[in-house]
Parts: C-alpha cells; sequence; structure tokens
C-alpha cells in the first residue's frame, strides 16, 4: 500500500479490481509479476494506468519480508487490490 502510487480522482465512482499474480523466490525476493485478465480491459486507460500502478507496487515491495518457516523455493501466489480498500 505505501508504495501503491495512485491517482484516486482517476478513480471516480468505479470499482476496479486488479489482480496480481506473483511468484516469489525463498528469500522474498520478487521472481516475476503480471496482472491477470488484462486483455479484456486493454482499452480502458483508467484500468490500465490503475493496474501498472499496482503492479510496480509489487515490484518496489521486493524483497518481502516473510515470517520465520521453511518455504519452497519459489511461491506463486494471486493479489487482489482493490483501490477503495486505501480509503479505508
Amino acid at each position: 500500500e505505501r508504495r501503491w502510487n495512485l491517482n484516486l480522482d482517476e478513480l471516480g465512482e468505479r470499482n476496479i479490481v486488479v489482480s496480481i499474480h506473483l511468484v516469489l523466490k525463498r528469500d522474498g525476493s520478487v521472481e516475476s509479476v503480471d496482472v491477470l485478465n488484462e486483455k479484456n480491459r486493454s482499452t480502458d486507460a483508467i484500468y490500465r494506468s490503475i493496474a501498472i500502478s499496482a503492479r510496480n507496487a509489487v515490484i518496489l515491495s521486493s524483497p518481502f519480508l516473510l515470517p520465520a518457516g521453511d518455504y519452497a523455493e519459489t511461491m506463486d501466489l494471486t493479489l487482489t487490490l482493490n483501490p477503495r480498500d486505501i480509503l479505508r
């Protein structure tokens, strides 16, 4: 959330949810990150702007601080991000 650079005025009254596919390495660093369902909304400039800023926030957050434990070599995650959650 700290690294998600959003223009909330751009959002207006829309309810946009961005799904991010993320692969983390055992040390918490990001191996890969992709926006899911981007093809369905490629012509929506506002969605695209918010989705790119969400993806960039994930990249800037690397490495993630993971709780102590024994992790697999890589972890496959899907994050669902809603800009409205920042307003709460």
